[in-house]
Parts: structure tokens; C-alpha cells; sequence
């Protein structure tokens, strides 16, 4: 008798972001993009697809079907949540949302109530007062951040 692979998928839907979220595995990840605008894969650190997300899941539920491809295997550059680039910037994760509202990071784009951040994550400097966080990406090494070196007069 052959054996029978048994996965637990824990199904979510968020009525206010209208999100229906699909994961086969409880792991740390970051969603990319697929074919399809209202449909993101979740991928964990190695690449492999351990869920997905589905936007606007009450208007895609008129259709009869979703089609999506979800990609697998290393991404070139995954998109982190907040928390984590607050991690890595060194900052609080208010002053991300902060920067986030006042449209500073490069690429940033909100997925029903949460902030998806591309890395390497890129801060546009303000245009008026102190330097902060845009200065200390600049000055930075680390590969995952870059900073936009034009100044402002």
C-alpha cells in the first residue's frame, strides 16, 4: 500500500483588505509577483513556494477560475515587510510607515494593509531638514540597501 503524503494548508480571508491568503507551510517569507496582478507567491529564504496571496479575492471569486503561475527557485530581489526593513535600516518601524506615507522608498506598494518594501530597499532623500535615515544608507555598505546620493539644493 503506498503511502499518502498529508500537508496541513491553513486558509485565511481578510474581509477588509478583500485578501484571501493560501500557506502549505508556516515558515518566514516574502511574496513576489506572478502573471497575474491580484496573485503573489510566498516564498521562503531558499526560493521555494510556500503559499500565496489573492487581491481583490471577492471580484476574482465572480470569475470561475484564477489563472497564476507561481515561480519558484532563487529571486533576484525579494520584497521585505516592514518590520524587516526597519531591521535593517536600523530605525523603528513607525519611522518606516513615516517614510512609507510620505512615498520615500523607491518601489514600495501596499498589499491590502501591509507594506511590501523591494530590496534593495532605496530611501529618496527629504527635501528639507536633517538627512537621517537617507545619509546613513548612503554611507552604508550593506548589500540589500542603497541610497539615492542626489542632494538637494
Amino acid at each position: 500500500m503506498e503511502t499518502q503524503e498529508r500537508r496541513q494548508v491553513r486558509v485565511t480571508y481578510d474581509a477588509f483588505g478583500d485578501i484571501l491568503e493560501v500557506l502549505w507551510e508556516d515558515a518566514e517569507g516574502s511574496y513576489v509577483g506572478t502573471n497575474d496582478d491580484r496573485v503573489l507567491a510566498r516564498l521562503d529564504s531558499s526560493g521555494r513556494i510556500i503559499g500565496m496571496m489573492v487581491q481583490h479575492a471577492s471580484t476574482a471569486m465572480d470569475q470561475n477560475a484564477i489563472d497564476a503561475v507561481l515561480v519558484g527557485g532563487p529571486q533576484p530581489e525579494p520584497a521585505v515587510p516592514v518590520r524587516v526593513a526597519a531591521e535593517r535600516l536600523g530605525v523603528s518601524e513607525r519611522r518606516v510607515r513615516q517614510l512609507l506615507a510620505e512615498g520615500r522608498f523607491e518601489g514600495a506598494r501596499l498589499v491590502g494593509r501591509d507594506w511590501i518594501i523591494p530590496q534593495p530597499i532605496a530611501i529618496t532623500p527629504a527635501r528639507y531638514g536633517r538627512v537621517g535615515v537617507a545619509r546613513r544608507i548612503a554611507e552604508s555598505k550593506a548589500p540589500y540597501i542603497t541610497g539615492n546620493n542626489k542632494t538637494t539644493e
